[in-house]
Formats: C-alpha cells, sequence, structure tokens
C-alpha cells in the first residue's frame, strides 16, 4: 500500500500514532511567513472519535471536511485512525502530551501527523462527560498522499475530551487551515 512508505514517523516502541485525532499538513517548518497559494479551512463538521486501545494508543473514525475561501468543498472524506502517545513531559506547569498519528480515507488518501501538542484546554467549547477530560490539541507536522502530499499544516486544532481509562471514548472537533501546496 503506497501509505507504508511514509514509516518515518514509526519509532523504535511506537508502532501507530493515534491520540487524537490529528490531523492535516505536512513537514514543513511553519515558520514566520509563508506564502500558500491554495490554503483550504477545514469545516466545523469535521470530527474524530477514538476508543484507547491500550494506555497509549488509541483507534476510531475520522471526517474531514475541507472548503476553499469561495465555499467550494475541495475535500470531504471519511477515515480510520490509528494514534499513539509518543511522549509525555511534565517539567512545566501541567503535562505536555505528545502524540502522532495515521489516519488513512476510504478514497486511498492517507495522513499522518507527528509530535501532536496536547493539553488540557482550560476553557472548552463543547460539553465534557464527568469521567473525561478536556484536551485541546495543536497539529503542525503533517506528512501525506494524494490531496495531501504537499500540504502543510496552519493552525489545525483538535479540541475536545480523553476519557483515560482502556475502552474509553474519545471525541475531538476540528478547525484551522490547510496548504495544499
Amino acid at each position: 500500500m503506497v501509505c507504508y512508505k511514509w514509516g518515518i514517523f514509526e519509532r523504535e516502541g511506537y508502532i501507530l500514532s493515534v491520540g487524537l485525532t490529528f490531523l492535516l499538513s505536512t513537514t514543513a517548518a511553519v515558520s514566520g511567513s509563508y506564502h500558500c497559494s491554495n490554503e483550504v479551512r477545514v469545516a466545523e463538521e469535521s470530527t474524530v472519535e477514538t476508543w484507547n486501545i491500550s494506555k497509549t494508543t488509541q483507534v476510531g473514525w475520522v471526517y474531514l471536511k475541507l472548503v476553499a475561501k469561495d465555499g467550494e468543498i475541495v475535500y470531504e472524506a471519511d477515515g480510520f485512525i490509528i494514534g499513539c502517545i509518543s511522549r509525555v513531559e511534565d517539567s512545566g506547569p501541567f503535562p505536555v502530551t505528545y502524540v502522532n498519528h495515521r489516519i488513512y480515507f476510504d478514497d486511498g488518501s492517507c495522513l499522518f501527523t507527528r509530535d501532536d501538542m496536547a493539553i488540557p484546554d482550560f476553557y472548552p467549547e463543547i460539553e465534557i462527560p464527568k469521567t473525561s477530560f478536556p484536551i485541546l490539541e495543536t497539529i503542525t507536522q503533517v506528512r501525506g498522499t494524494k490531496i495531501f502530499h504537499k500540504g502543510y499544516a496552519d493552525g489545525i486544532t483538535a479540541r475536545g475530551y480523553m476519557t483515560p481509562e482502556p475502552g474509553g471514548d474519545n471525541y475531538f472537533e476540528l478547525s484551522g487551515a490547510i496548504c495544499l501546496g
């Protein structure tokens, strides 16, 4: 499968990445300003739902809709997501969890994120179940195939909640923009 060649995001001990849902952009150090001739926004209804299969791995479903500035739907697909927590840093006022994701869409497109930063969301915008905690995840490093081949993230966020125990449900809503090259 074409998607397998992006195994560069796999590391010893971290087979697949998925903690959250993820998503979009390709490795492009987004530093300072850049020129994007094909920027699209992530539509409000884009969501991720995952279930914990271990303390560090989640699997689930993604619905992604990308819309151009003129309102035209550029991309819309369902996909399967796998994610792993790659590390947790406890040195600051709150822990920062780094998550990697692999997303496989129905049309054969693939999207891989690396080192998404997940932190507590102190101002959640959705209702959080009592057994869960609010999360704000920022996605900046992405690789992909097909439509995502030359893309990179420009402020993609996932806001939602995680339920810590195995079998727990996780839910995120996506927002932001992506440059498709």
